[in-house]
């Protein structure tokens, strides 16, 4: 009995001391933040911005044996207030580029259109304060994949049109914008006057551009009328695209059905 009853007491001793290890690791695991403005090129406060902590370097090696990637995302946003300002809190320890998500505006990602700009360390759970994250005033494209076959608007399920550019080797996708019987829109934001390639792709729809030729590959699509001159916004808010009765810059047309 008296075996039995120090065997029962070693093993508790054990988890307990199991236990206490746990937990002094997670005491010391410590997060930091960073704190800072959203505002144009010319120094204006942008409110409502998705400001996002993209990490590009971690303290601690990686798990895997492969190369990270470029971005490595993690969960770690917030939207700026009234007066531009933002905070991102919870960030392990690394170096991260500050990205911002134009969606539904005429301003551009920096982490997609500027230089590579200088990193933000964080460390032992360090406060980094007086960030900037500049977004440029950009030039929004009206692109339109037409459906005549009707083929798009009967299977929006299997729906995956889309036209992009690159930007290096950096891919930027065109936004859905609205889809009726007749296709969809899509807008791509661009820095005005900087020139640019489209491509469009699709597995489950044959498509051609507007001259009928048949795209089967990745090919570089000329804009028609990329109308760098017009904006086009509402008055809501800094830059709120509006495409209601906006002639589409470039049109790829739906030719049929390659899916099942």
């Amino acid at each position: 009995m008296r075996k039995e009853s120090y065997m029962k007491s070693a093993k508790t001793s054990v988890i307990l001391t199991v236990l206490g290890l746990g937990s002094a690791v997670l005491l010391c695991a410590q997060t930091g933040k960073i704190t800072g403005t959203v505002t144009t090129d010319t120094g204006i406060p942008l409110p409502g911005m998705v400001v996002s902590a993209s990490l590009r370097s971690a303290a601690s090696a990686p798990a895997s044996k492969t190369a990270p990637p470029a971005f490595m995302p993690i969960a770690a946003k917030a939207t700026s207030d009234l007066l531009g300002r933002f905070e991102i809190d919870n960030l392990p320890d690394g170096a991260y580029a500050l990205c911002g998500d134009p969606a539904g505006t005429a301003f551009l990602d920096p982490c997609l259109w500027a230089p590579a700009g200088s990193l933000i360390a964080i460390a032992s759970g360090s406060a980094q304060t007086g960030a900037t994250v500049v977004m440029r005033q950009g030039v929004p494209l009206v692109l339109r994949i037409a459906d005549q076959t009707g083929n798009l608007y009967s299977h929006p399920a299997t729906d995956d049109t889309a036209l992009y550019t690159l930007n290096g080797k950096i891919f930027i996708q065109a936004r859905y914008s609205g889809r009726d019987a007749g296709g969809k829109t899509m807008v791509l934001v661009v820095p005005p006057g900087q020139g640019l390639n489209l491509f469009a792709r699709s597995k489950a729809f044959s498509l051609a551009d507007s001259k009928g030729n048949s795209l089967t590959e990745a090919v570089a699509l000329p804009l028609t009328a990329p109308a760098l001159a017009g904006l086009l916004q509402t008055g809501q808010a800094p830059g709120v695209i509006s495409t209601a009765g906006a002639a589409a810059a470039l049109t790829v047309t739906v030719t049929g059905a390659t899916h099942p």
